[in-house]
This record gives structure tokens, C-alpha cells and sequence, in this order.
């Protein structure tokens, strides 16, 4: 959207005026951690049927409950395939 109404140059500007901003870092974190929680419960579900599920929990730092969650939902989605 911001493309509408700012050249790349003003972006890249408003780019380094938000990192430098405690909001602007924020945003940042808040997308890391986004990101870091979305790659667990990846590699958790390629890890279900591999591995018992406390062992899955344990090595990827998820609870018991959000792998068996997991579980449910692929077995869910093979069986509407």
C-alpha cells in the first residue's frame, strides 16, 4: 500500500526511521517471534509420526497439548483429502 504514495527512496527512509523508533522494534520482535513459532510447529508436524509426541514437545519447545492439537488437525486433513 505504501507503494501508492511513497517512492522507494521515501520507504528506505521511513524504514530506518522506524527501526531507530521503541514501536518500530517492537514491530520487529513481534515478527520474529511470529516467525520462530511458526517454524516450530512446522518442524513439529514433520516430525508426527516420527517421533512419540513428548519427545517432539520436548525437543521443539511446545507444549504436550499444542503437538497432540497438531496431530489431530493433520490426521484431520489426510482424511478429507
Amino acid at each position: 500500500m505504501a507503494e501508492k504514495f511513497l517512492d522507494s527512496i521515501s520507504m528506505e527512509e521511513i524504514k530506518e526511521n522506524m527501526k531507530m523508533t521503541r514501536m518500530g522494534q517492537m514491530l520487529v520482535n513481534d515478527g520474529f517471534k511470529a516467525g520462530i513459532e511458526k517454524a516450530k510447529l512446522d518442524n513439529a508436524k514433520s516430525l508426527i509420526g516420527l517421533l512419540d509426541e513428548q519427545v517432539i514437545a520436548e525437543r521443539i519447545g511446545l507444549s504436550l497439548e499444542t503437538v497432540q492439537k497438531l496431530k489431530t488437525q493433520l490426521a484431520s486433513a489426510n482424511t478429507d483429502q
